[in-house]
């Protein structure tokens, strides 16, 4: 349920534009790692990396070959479904893996 509710709070925080906080790094026997779901995940892995690179959302699009409105898309939880080889675009343009073995 931790899953569920921390990927409530970071979808409203998404949607409302807000800042989302940094991870915490605290470790130890009682710390749990809490994951979002992956949609969300991914949402923030792109808007991150787009910050990342001071790139504005539409030097993205056109780094991508696609619209604005098509990489806003992207960015979107709620509606994003990115193909593996649109993933696979993403990391040439940011120059860092999403997918990790």
């Amino acid at each position: 349920m931790a899953s569920e509710a921390l990927t409530g709070i970071l979808l409203t925080l998404i949607a409302k534009g807000r800042d989302i906080p940094t991870p915490s790094t605290l470790k130890g026997a009682t710390i749990h790692v809490i994951e979002p779901e992956k949609t969300v995940a991914f949402a923030l892995w792109l808007r991150d990396q787009r910050k990342k690179t001071g790139m504005t959302q539409t030097e993205v699009a056109d780094k991508l070959g696609v619209k604005y409105q098509v990489y806003q898309r992207l960015g979107d939880p709620e509606r994003a479904n990115p193909t593996l080889k649109t993933i696979q675009r993403l990391e040439r343009v940011f120059g860092q893996r999403l997918i990790t073995v």
